[in-house]
């Protein structure tokens, strides 16, 4: 330049101008253009390595790869932010600028990037991610339920052995298996059945014995009717004999056949006709073994395959009237209680038909001939 008055203090430290009124080199300090003091040859001054007067070299406080430059205090930053060995961070997660790796932080937060638990899988190596507790155990691919958590206490319950059959019982902090007491059972479950209402055979042994009276005659029942009585087994049976107690002699009058309840159900069993003979007990094996299910209303029915008019079978007296057993729409019909319950459906030619045809109440209340004959369904064979 010509004159000093030209110097710009916003020119790069380190500048060096030569003015040609005053020959002499001038440098810039800080804000002031000093002259070059003389040196040997070539010497570096301060003011050109440490232009900011810091005691380092100003190189030294950037690094620099060529292409990428970063201050020093930038790069202690990242290496005080490291995060520790145990942590795997893979391609999976998203480690940007924004997110403080110093600090803790929800991997649901903004830094991470969206990414499937299979992948979080991948990079834990403990198997069990959740320390199961409580009433929750198994592993977290298969956690099963162990108990139950009740109100009260509130009390965390835990399920023990419980056997099939058993209801649940509290005991302390365990629900357990236990069973009814106060009885059982009867004998005669599943082993000898009365063929009318809950099946009871000591109160038919009582009825026949006392209240019973000569059964229908074949002429009273006719080839065109069937009449039944239903009954409800209180459990399972398989039934090997039907027995009836004889009171006359008929010779292949009368037939018995079993239906479930209901129009269109399949017939379950018949006996095709059979002989009786006077104070002598018939024992029917023919169309057996059959197996009644518990809870299933069924039909224990006869009919006539011609006419006589002697009975063959101890029966009940018949329903005093339609209005009082008749069919299940009778008041006294078709309730929990398993009362008998009486009716009748059309036949042709004294024929059980294959299929249950609607019934209707019983027409031959009233009478004086009986109703059905009093059968035994015995599972001795």
């Amino acid at each position: 330049m010509d004159n000093e008055s030209e110097i710009n203090t916003a020119w790069p430290q380190g500048s060096r101008v030569w003015c040609k009124n005053t020959a002499r080199m001038l440098i810039l300090e800080a804000t002031t253009f000093k002259p070059v003091v003389a040196g040997g040859s070539g010497d570096m001054t301060r003011a050109v390595y440490d232009g900011n007067n810091d005691g380092r070299v100003d190189a030294a406080d950037t690094v620099s790869d060529g292409e990428n430059v970063s201050s020093a205090a930038n790069v202690k930053d990242a290496v005080d932010k490291k995060h520790s060995n145990s942590l795997d961070h893979s391609n999976s997660l998203d480690h940007s600028n924004s997110l403080d790796h110093a600090a803790a932080h929800n991997l649901g937060g903004a830094g991470h990037n969206a990414d499937t638990l299979a992948n979080l899988n991948l990079k834990v190596s403990d198997a069990d991610l959740v320390a199961f507790a409580g009433q929750i155990g198994g592993t977290a691919a298969s956690p099963d339920v162990r108990g139950i958590r009740e109100t009260g206490g509130p009390t965390l319950l835990t399920v023990a052995a419980v056997a099939d059959g058993q209801y649940l019982k509290r005991f302390g902090a365990e629900l357990l298996g236990d069973t009814p007491a106060g009885g059982s059972n009867p004998a005669w479950y599943g082993v000898l059945y009365s063929a009318r209402g809950d099946c009871d055979p000591i109160r038919q042994a009582e009825q026949e014995d006392m209240l019973a009276v000569a059964g229908p005659t074949p002429t009273g029942i006719t080839i065109s009717l069937a009449r039944c009585v239903m009954f409800t087994p209180p459990a399972n049976i398989t039934i090997n004999r039907i027995r009836l107690f004889g009171v006359g002699i008929t010779a292949s009058l009368y037939k018995f056949a079993i239906y479930p309840v209901g129009a269109g159900s399949a017939r379950a069993w018949e006996s095709g006709t059979v002989t009786t003979a006077a104070n002598t007990w018939l024992n029917i094996s023919a169309g057996l073994p059959i197996t009644l299910t518990a809870g299933v209303k069924y039909w224990f029915c006869v009919t006539a395959a011609s006419t006589g008019t002697t009975a063959g079978f101890r029966s009940p007296a018949a329903p005093l009237g339609t209005n009082y057993w008749g069919a299940d729409a009778a008041p006294l019909g078709n309730r929990s209680l398993k009362l008998a319950v009486y009716a009748q459906f059309g036949v042709t030619g004294g024929a059980f038909p294959a299929t249950l045809p609607a019934v209707a109440a019983a027409a031959y209340a009233a009478g004086t001939t009986g109703s059905v004959p009093f059968a035994w369904l015995d599972s001795v064979v």
